[in-house]
């Protein structure tokens, strides 16, 4: 479990990061419950946190997956890089990580 906080000490956003449970490859890691209060959006804490968890994830995980059912949502995480898809199980989003250059690539 990641989190952001205000430097007020408030808890501003949150993510979580486990093996994804629809999938037989321990390789894949989810991304779940990624959520950042509405009066702090669009100022970069969804994507500080993004990020963190996805470096954090490089450490374990090829690939890391996620499911969202908001446009909202799925905007920003297109525009972080994530690719849509059905490819992976019960998932609508997917970020392939290169764990030898720390970049996205594509599948």
């Amino acid at each position: 479990m990641f989190g952001a906080f205000h430097k007020n000490g408030e808890l501003i956003g949150i993510g979580g990061l486990t093996i994804d449970p629809y999938s037989n490859d321990k390789n894949i890691g989810r991304i779940r419950r990624f959520y950042v209060s509405k009066s702090f959006r669009r100022q970069g804490v969804g994507n500080l946190l993004l990020k963190e968890i996805l470096s954090f994830a490089r450490g374990f995980f090829k690939v890391v997956v996620l499911r969202t059912d908001t446009y909202p949502a799925d905007q920003f995480y297109v525009s972080f890089g994530f690719k849509k898809t059905n490819t992976f199980p019960q998932s609508t989003h997917y970020f392939l990580l290169d764990s030898k250059t720390k970049r996205l690539v594509e599948i």
